[in-house]
């Protein structure tokens, strides 16, 4: 797993978990199934890179570039996987599958392949 896309799943379960109250490292490890002090480092590299606040008590918060990055990431995995149910894909394939698409795909061709899809898949819902 490259970098980016480790600290990129990072920001999208930090946004999840945010829309239930405060978020801890302990709740991020149990959501990613890593260890605590992996959760560390990598919410030290987070903040050093802007994308999150550790506070005194324990919790974290996305910046607003950290937001603006899990929002995008959130949106390309839930189009993604909709997009591979309705191509036939089973459940369980495809949101294994778009979380790896999510990260995979440049701007580009994500457009693309969304632009393909409104075009040649009818408007029913999953």
């Amino acid at each position: 797993m490259t970098v980016r896309r480790k600290l990129e799943d990072y920001m999208k379960v930090i946004y999840r978990l945010q829309l239930g109250g405060e978020v801890r490292g302990t709740e991020i490890a149990k959501a990613l199934d890593v260890s605590r002090p992996t959760v560390s480092v990598s919410l030290k590299n987070l903040e050093g890179e802007g994308y999150l606040v550790r506070k005194t008590d324990r919790t974290v918060c996305l910046t607003p570039k950290g937001l603006r990055v899990a929002l995008e990431i959130a949106d390309r995995n839930v189009c993604l996987y909709e997009f591979l149910v309705r191509l036939g894909v089973e459940r369980s394939v495809a949101e294994t599958d778009a979380c790896e698409l999510e990260h995979a795909l440049s701007r580009e061709s994500y457009e693309a392949l969304m632009s393909f899809a409104a075009m040649n898949l009818n408007e029913q819902t999953v």
